[in-house]
């Protein structure tokens, strides 16, 4: 069995017919809250307004993880409040946060793309999935700052959050879950880190893919949806595939848990 992972942005024509896996996969790991992400991405089908980015990582024709998000006004309403982190309750697009360099500052109010979901399959965490879902998610948008809740008890999620350069801005008033916020030049940096440390291949114009657990060097054939372009043949040369990158895996495999 191919263990190869290939991680790559969802087409509005096939999101369609993903919508009722990326929901089977968001209850498996999340519970019942996956119903109103399902409805933010049906929603999105419709209303050009409220359309959603989504990331996927495929096992052969299997999906394994899924990562998707739109603009903060499809999440945000003015009647949102949340509670800034001097305990302060104010409306969500007046939530503001300084990085600690004081370089840059986080306003609700300004363009923002909210990630609603990050999933992972339960037998497929500790590869670097969910680095290469948010990484893909990154590449496909034009925002400079992204933002997503977490629930506080969920330390696995959190933990990832920040090591990949998140902050924390707030905690959602109705429900107590935290708002994190993230940088696009910080995030990019050190999720592209990150999947050179798990031996990710990046093909032109479709993805990551992430080699096998065993650690060996990934060759890069096609994804099941180019198979059929001869001119994407991984036995061409590297001068007929510019910017194909070749990365040993690490020798053992990491024991990282990711979020579920």
């Amino acid at each position: 069995m191919d263990d190869r992972i290939h991680l790559r942005t969802v087409t509005p024509e096939e999101l369609p017919d993903l919508i009722e896996p990326i929901y089977r996969l968001d209850r498996a790991c999340l519970g019942d809250s996956a119903e109103a992400r399902r409805k933010i991405l049906e929603r999105g089908l419709g209303d050009p307004d409220e359309a959603q980015t989504v990331s996927v990582a495929m096992r052969e024709e299997q999906l394994v993880g899924a990562c998707f998000g739109g603009s903060d006004s499809s999440v945000f309403t003015e009647q949102d409040l949340l509670q800034d982190l001097e305990g302060r309750l104010v409306p969500a697009h007046e939530v503001e946060i300084v990085s600690p360099a004081r370089s840059l500052k986080y306003h609700a109010g300004t363009p923002n793309a909210h990630i609603s979901l990050v999933a992972v399959d339960e037998t497929q965490r500790g590869r670097g999935v969910a680095s290469g879902l948010l990484h893909t998610f990154l590449k496909a948008r034009q925002e400079q700052q992204f933002s997503l809740h977490v629930d506080p008890s969920n330390h696995t999620a959190i933990a990832l959050y920040r090591q990949v350069g998140f902050l924390e801005a707030a905690r959602r008033d109705k429900d107590g879950f935290l708002l994190y916020w993230g940088a696009r030049t910080t995030l990019e940096s050190i999720l592209a880190s990150r999947l050179k440390q798990h031996g990710a291949v990046e093909w032109p114009k479709t993805g990551h893919v992430l080699g096998s657990r065993a650690g060996a060097v990934v060759t890069p054939d096609p994804p099941p949806w180019q198979r059929h372009a001869p001119h994407m043949h991984p036995m061409r040369s590297r001068r007929q595939a510019p910017g194909l990158e070749l990365t040993a895996g690490p020798a053992t495999p990491s024991r990282r848990s990711l979020p579920r």
